[in-house]
């Protein structure tokens, strides 16, 4: 075979091994940007209204999956719940295959970043960004960091699960907050205070300081 010939045979041999594996890398998704939330397009059904712990499930699955629960489903884990915390629950979501294809490969900050994309559907703050990227490195796990955003006011507004007469998670957090002998009530005074800003968690932090609920008041 003429030494041209050879050439041209061993080029084409290499494309068709080469352009296949090509074309299924680019097939393959990557959790790299956000996803619309299907429970933001419906009304949650009245059973998800009917106790807080069947709006915290509701909830859940909003954040984790996306969507909504069916019925059985939803029934299910409200019984669960009755003897067993909501962290022990989301540590089960988080450990099945449809997070982990969404977010395992993560690391800590592009986790951090989708998870805000997909629940609070904006972008992280650079400061809430470090903030809860921080905790992840110290030990929490992303289950656990997934209930704090279920349960976030922003998002209980978001799914339209909001209890009526405000928040009772915002009085229980002010309580913390005052029980730490700090106390700021804007975000004027934090700054008069020298004390800005304040990570959630942080003595003088209050709910009321943190409106878009990243876990960084008055940044």
């Amino acid at each position: 075979m003429p030494r041209r010939a050879r050439s041209f045979r061993s080029v084409l041999v290499v494309l068709l091994l080469v352009i296949p594996l090509t074309i299924g890398m680019l097939a393959v998704p990557t959790p790299s940007s956000a996803t619309t939330n299907g429970c933001l397009e419906v009304q949650p059904p009245s059973e998800a209204l009917d106790s807080s712990e069947a709006a915290s499930i509701y909830r859940l699955y909003c954040a984790f999956f996306l969507r909504p629960p069916k019925d059985n489903g939803l029934r299910y884990w409200v019984g669960v719940a009755q003897s067993t915390s909501l962290e022990s629950i989301a540590s089960t979501f988080s450990s099945g295959p449809e997070f982990q294809n969404r977010y395992g490969p993560l690391v800590d900050v592009e986790f951090v970043d989708l998870v805000f994309g997909n629940v609070m559907g904006r972008q992280s703050a650079d400061q809430g960004r470090v903030y809860w990227s921080g905790r992840l490195d110290g030990g929490m796990r992303r289950g656990t960091l997934m209930l704090n955003f279920s349960d976030s006011t922003e998002f209980k507004r978001r799914t339209a699960t909001q209890p009526a007469g405000g928040d009772a998670s915002d009085n229980a957090n002010s309580s913390s907050d005052n029980s730490n002998s700090v106390y700021y009530a804007n975000c004027t005074a934090v700054r008069e205070a020298g004390a800005a800003p304040i990570l959630r968690g942080e003595p003088g932090y209050g709910s009321h300081l943190d409106r878009d609920d990243d876990g960084t008041a008055c940044e």
